[in-house]
């Protein structure tokens, strides 16, 4: 929530509540800001302060921030973290450098919507090695035979075939969709080995999801009904349970 109020001050130009942002933050600043369930990187503590000191007109301590935010994504490995800690950076310090640096980065992870972006928000000509973009090959997600081929960011990978990659797989076909567990859990997974079948995929995936979802429904029925209950005769202990 501060890493976003921190972007918030930033955006805005400026407001009194960054001070006390700043302020709080600051004792965090070796420590990383991760969405509520930990399920995404948003920053390391580094750039919101370096926002928050940029749009309260400190650049200098800015920069020094701005800087140690950049050196820990890139320890992390973070590129697309990275790439926005530059951009950022370079929007608050008026630096044609890190915008730059910003861009490049931008271009080999084939964010061609941020890269808009940035080109909007600073139009000077944007220096690139058009070398280094021809040298990397473009992202993939695919299977060969018994192995799979990944590529992101410059860097390639193979891996063996797995159940959890076939379901990666399922993921990144149906972007946006929100695909049950059960469903994926179903999907069946044969044993294969190059030139022999060791066994046939079967087809109980659709009746063993349906049978789930009906004893899953019925039990959630079940602990409404456990739950208004308890209420009811103002069992507390019960009704927590129920709601566990």
């Amino acid at each position: 929530m501060m890493a976003q109020l921190s972007e918030l001050v930033a955006g805005v130009g400026g407001h009194p509540i960054g001070a006390v942002a700043y302020a709080s933050l600051l004792p965090y600043a070796d420590l990383y800001a991760v969405e509520g369930i930990g399920a995404v990187l948003r920053c390391p503590i580094q750039r919101s302060l370096g926002l928050l000191a940029a749009a309260a007109g400190d650049l200098e301590a800015a920069a020094a921030h701005f800087d140690l935010a950049v050196e820990r994504s890139r320890a992390l490995g973070a590129s697309l973290v990275l790439a926005r800690t530059l951009h950022d950076a370079g929007l608050a310090l008026d630096d044609p450098g890190r915008l730059s640096e910003a861009a490049e980065l931008y271009r080999v992870l084939g964010c061609t919507d941020r890269l808009a972006k940035l080109t909007t928000e600073h139009p000077e000509p944007l220096p690139h090695s058009d070398e280094t973009v021809s040298a990397v090959e473009p992202n993939a997600f695919r299977r060969e035979g018994e192995v799979w081929e990944l590529r992101y960011g410059g860097l390639q990978i193979r891996l063996r075939d797995s159940k959890g990659l076939r379901d990666i797989a399922r993921l990144l076909r149906e972007p946006g969709r929100a695909v049950p567990a059960l469903e994926l859990a179903a999907a069946p997974m044969a044993l294969v080995i190059p030139g022999e079948q060791l066994s046939v995929q079967g087809d109980l995936g659709e009746v063993i999801d349906a049978t789930a979802r009906a004893a899953y429904r019925a039990r959630l029925v079940e602990l409404d009904e456990e739950a208004a209950a308890a209420d009811e005769r103002g069992d507390i202990v019960g009704s927590e349970s129920a709601a566990r």
